[in-house]
């Protein structure tokens, strides 16, 4: 014989879970230092190549790379990682400086590149 199965009311809903309040992603100490590395050491190499360069054009060129560096200065390690989201707020300030630093820097393509973009070395 088949038990019975208690009837299920018709007011009875299932309960919306309550979806979790959405959390910085966590940003590993060592892996923050390691960027902040990164960045550091890109922006002085992107300094040496502006100080190098001579004429009025890499005027606004060097004048955005102290902002850069300034903002870089403005992060202080001590203070990002104390806590989850001090240190993803300072990764993505560095995230960006790396971004800014990449368009300064510019891309620099050899002759072969210029006059057959589908050569050997070129991607």
């Amino acid at each position: 014989m088949a038990a019975k199965q208690p009837a299920k009311s018709a007011s009875a809903k299932p309960r919306a879970a309550k979806p979790a309040p959405i959390k910085p992603l966590a940003i590993p100490t060592n892996a923050l230092l390691v960027q902040y590395q990164r960045v550091g050491r890109e922006l002085l190499l992107l300094s040496n190549d502006q100080r190098a360069k001579i004429g009025v054009e890499t005027a606004d060129a060097k004048l955005a790379c102290a902002e850069l560096q300034e903002l870089f200065e403005s992060i202080k390690l001590d203070t990002a990682l104390k806590t989850t989201e001090s240190r993803a707020e300072a990764a993505a300030v560095l995230a960006d400086l790396h971004a800014k630093v990449q368009r300064l820097r510019g891309v620099e393509l050899s002759a072969e590149c210029l006059n057959n973009p589908l050569a050997k070395d070129c991607t």
